[in-house]
């Protein structure tokens, strides 16, 4: 095995460590949703399977000095671990946050004043707009490393969104009820 397969390999590594971690993260953010029809989705465990398999192969491919098989199980692998990333990221957004937070907005109760509008307004914009940056960095070629930038965003966007449910009584009553609702 070469230096630079060695090196390749110790990236690859670290790349999967950080989507362990990524995913835990997204996977904490569903369980304090406390929705039973909410669930997280099979894809970024699956993918996660799928980026061990193309590790073990590049891992074999180095062993065996084979330089175009290390060049494309890495391709492979960090394609797993950007889509399943994405995937999970994705579907937390536009199946749960964005449905809620636009009940809430149309919601003509007294929780939902002017102030509170604007404030969900802002969560959604912000939430559709990191779907669809997730959804055009799907189309560039980044490592996995280089790709979960935006999930420090989604976080301070969720702790936006749930600031003014801990301010407003009545408003964190609403969001349960239509919670509850999707």
């Amino acid at each position: 095995m070469t230096t630079e397969h060695q090196e390749a390999l110790d990236k690859v590594s670290k790349a999967l460590f950080l989507y362990v971690d990524n995913i835990f993260i997204i996977k904490s953010i569903y369980d304090t949703i406390g929705n039973a029809h909410v669930h997280g989705i099979a894809s970024p465990y699956l993918n996660f399977r799928d980026a061990l398999f193309h590790y073990k192969k590049m891992y074999d491919a180095a062993s065996n000095n084979d330089n175009v098989g290390v060049i494309r199980q890495n391709a492979c692998l960090e394609e797993h671990l950007n889509r399943g990333i994405r995937d999970f990221a994705v579907n937390l957004c536009t199946n749960y946050f964005i449905p809620v937070i636009h009940l809430l907005m149309n919601n003509k109760s007294k929780p939902v004043d002017d102030q509170i509008f604007l404030r969900l307004r802002h969560v959604y914009h912000e939430l559709k707009g990191i779907v669809a940056e997730i959804r055009l960095g799907g189309q560039q070629l980044m490592s996995f490393d280089n790709n979960a930038y935006w999930l420090p965003k989604i976080i301070t966007v969720i702790t936006d969104f749930n600031a003014p449910l801990g301010e407003k009584p009545l408003l964190k009553r609403l969001y349960d009820r239509v919670n509850k609702s999707i």
